[in-house]
């Protein structure tokens, strides 16, 4: 066990079978984790690598910060202004990524209950998967080539317009998506199912793009271009009185 270390510009710290305990990575400092885990670690400018059976816990990855999670597993990551990648067999739970951070998941990685907070900008990409997903406002995620099941949309905390924004387009798949007020969910080429826009929430469909099952409730709003766009199975509530298309 690896106690209250600081890695700092230039050096190359390598934690194989032991468990790395309040480390702190500085200026251009890199930190690979295989088989290992570790908690309490905070990235600072400097790169985390995670591996193959790692676990890690409780890591704050601040701006200019990155971690990249291959075939290893981490938990109650908070994505502070720094970026994230999940691939190949990694696993991130519980992550929240706010103050223009980024995270990326791609190629057979996993993300689930993620919140995605005031700047923070989730991409799920080629054949990456997000499950449990919450955008809050001024939040971002895009699935392209990804799929995404479980996403929550909500308005920012002053109640604003400003609400998480969620695009789906070419090659992306999304599932099972609450639109709350102030929030916005944009078809742009991809395919998306189980949508329920509720009051102050918008559905915005352009070409291409397909959308099964959507339920526009009183105060929600549906507008877009139809084009190629295939649409089936839409509910719109009695006294919905936005415009559609």
């Amino acid at each position: 066990t690896v106690y209250d270390t600081i890695i700092n510009g230039g050096t190359l710290a390598e934690v194989s079978g032991a468990v790395a305990i309040s480390t702190t990575i500085n200026n251009d400092g890199v930190m690979t984790i295989d088989a290992s885990s570790a908690t309490n670690t905070t990235v600072n400018n400097g790169l985390m690598n995670i591996l193959s059976g790692s676990i890690v816990t409780s890591t704050t990855v601040d701006s200019g910060g990155s971690m990249t999670l291959t075939d290893g597993s981490a938990t109650n990551t908070t994505v502070d202004g720094g970026s994230l990648m999940v691939s190949s067999g990694g696993l991130a739970t519980t992550t929240t990524i706010d103050n223009g951070a980024t995270m990326t998941v791609s190629s057979g990685g996993l993300a689930s209950f993620t919140t995605v907070s005031t700047g923070g900008w989730l991409k799920v990409s080629s054949d990456g998967m997000a499950t449990s997903t919450t955008v809050d406002g001024n939040g971002l995620m895009w699935v392209s080539g990804g799929s995404a099941t479980g996403i929550t949309l909500n308005g920012d905390i002053s109640g604003g317009v400003n609400g998480g924004t969620v695009f789906v387009s070419a090659g992306g798949n999304a599932q099972n998506i609450d639109v709350n007020s102030g929030g916005k969910l944009f078809a742009t080429g991809g395919e998306m199912a189980d949508v329920r826009v509720n009051s102050g929430g918008l559905l915005e469909i352009h070409q291409s793009s397909t959308v099964n099952n959507a339920t526009v409730k009183s105060g929600g709003t549906m507008v877009g271009t139809l084009g190629s766009s295939t649409i089936n199975g839409t509910t719109v509530s009695s006294d919905w009185g936005a415009d559609v298309f």
